[in-house]
């Protein structure tokens, strides 16, 4: 099965005000990899985004190295086997002289767009289970933060731009969320290095959030809940420049 290539340029509106890639803009150029290569493998198809729909469960990104404004870049994906439920998929972005910048894992799932619940393989035709021969460079890490006195807490109502074709909250906002935590001082003094998080449970249109968040020992710990729910968790591990 192939492994997917896509070079591009970095533009100006998925970098910050340092010229650095950010990190909701780069989960964003993931995912739409990611679905472009499903498409060509015929794991997703248009005619049956009214039935199904693949979403995200956990993502794992890397950074080796920041990625620029304007630079040259080359993404590769690949599917591993299908693991009941579970359909993992890996991420390398190189530069053009092939210096490694980012390594990504991710873990999928297809849900039934009417029941918004997790669908058995039997009802569709996805499937990948043969072994892809490829190196599977990291997985998702499980996360389970405890919260504690010392956590900012903020709230949030989702609002339309929020919102992709999957009806809840697209993936990439999370992350803008957790990066909107921080002011524009910890962006010129650090840089982030690794980025976990898990998705619990899809938040919709105009769906109010709790916001809790801890900042230290060069770790970002960031949890999105309702009173008796949690719904995502971010870890973010940062070093000074």
């Amino acid at each position: 099965m192939p492994i997917y290539e896509v070079s591009k340029q970095v533009d100006y509106n998925e970098v910050d005000f340092n010229g650095n890639i950010k990190i909701d803009a780069l989960a964003q150029l993931l995912a739409d990899i990611a679905t472009r290569h499903a498409e060509q493998l015929g794991l997703w198809s248009r005619d049956k985004e009214n039935k199904f729909a693949w979403v995200i469960s956990k993502l794992r990104v890397e950074l080796i190295k920041p990625i620029k404004l304007y630079q040259e870049v080359k993404i590769r994906t690949w599917p591993g086997a299908r693991k009941s439920v579970i359909y993992p998929r890996y991420f390398i972005i190189e530069s053009n002289s092939g210096e490694v910048l980012v390594k990504a894992s991710s873990i999928w799932t297809v849900i039934d767009v009417e029941t918004r619940r997790i669908a058995s393989p039997r009802t569709y035709s996805y499937d990948i289970s043969e072994e892809l021969g490829m190196p599977e460079i990291i997985d998702p890490k499980p996360l389970d933060i405890e919260v504690n006195d010392s956590f900012d807490r903020r709230s949030i109502i989702t609002k339309y731009t929020d919102i992709d074709t999957n009806h809840h909250v697209n993936n990439s906002v999370y992350l803008k969320w957790v990066s909107d935590i921080l002011d524009c001082s910890f962006y010129e003094e650090n840089r982030f290095m690794e980025i976990n998080i898990s998705f619990r449970k899809e938040i919709v249109f105009n769906q109010e959030i709790l916001l809790l968040s801890d900042v230290k020992d060069n770790t970002i710990s960031v949890l999105g809940m309702t009173d008796d729910t949690t719904y995502f968790e971010v870890l973010i591990n940062y070093e000074r420049k």
